[in-house]
């Protein structure tokens, strides 16, 4: 299966300087590619390729707001481990 992530820039992003770096994904402590569709000054857009079985997805960018700090990436990981827990379960469904 695969998913999209609209990962907004001012809780996670991937910078040196003013250019956009790539994001680290990591699925179940392996790094794989990952397409990034739309890059905007607000969002980027990211979809990951996972296979059945896959349970946890890591996305490493290189910097992280102050004000918001773990408890935003804790909430970011959070939603997309929920997300991607219920994308695999009805993708098994439809086997």
């Amino acid at each position: 299966g695969s998913i999209s992530l609209e990962i907004p820039r001012e809780i996670i992003d991937a910078k040196n300087q003013d250019d956009d770096e790539k994001f680290i994904v990591i699925i179940d402590g392996i790094q794989v590619p990952y397409q990034e569709t739309i890059s905007d000054s607000n969002s980027r857009l990211i979809t990951i390729n996972f296979e059945t079985g896959d349970s946890y997805i890591e996305v490493i960018g290189t910097s992280v707001i102050p004000e918001f700090g773990s408890i935003a990436v804790m909430i970011l990981a959070a939603a997309i481990m929920s997300t991607v827990l219920i994308t695999r379960n009805k993708f098994n469904r439809h086997i």
